[in-house]
């Protein structure tokens, strides 16, 4: 697994530029790594994708030097830590209304 862009960004004190896709196709992440952007996010709210979709994603996100992001589809501990395992590096969680 490669560096996490976002997070080496943030510690220069950078805006890291990504691309957020609430429909998935291959060509996308290639994409992304030809253009050099930090991220691909993926909407796993709006948009649900298997788990193996998401093995396939992360793995192609490292190989062409991407970080994966995703918003997950709830606020369930055991789904969230279920896609760090996969392979995401950043994590957005939906309707937090609370500290």
């Amino acid at each position: 697994m490669g560096g996490n862009n976002v997070i080496e960004r943030m510690r220069r004190g950078e805006k890291a530029l990504g691309l957020s896709l609430s429909f998935y196709a291959d060509e996308l992440i290639e994409v992304a790594g030809r253009m050099g952007l930090d991220y691909v996010n993926f909407d796993g709210q709006h948009s649900p994708t298997s788990p193996e979709t998401i093995d396939r994603f992360c793995r192609m996100c490292d190989g062409w030097g991407v970080t994966p992001s995703m918003r997950v589809p709830d606020q369930i501990p055991s789904n969230i830590l279920n896609y760090i395992d996969r392979g995401v590096q950043v994590i957005t969680v939906p309707d937090v209304e609370s500290k």
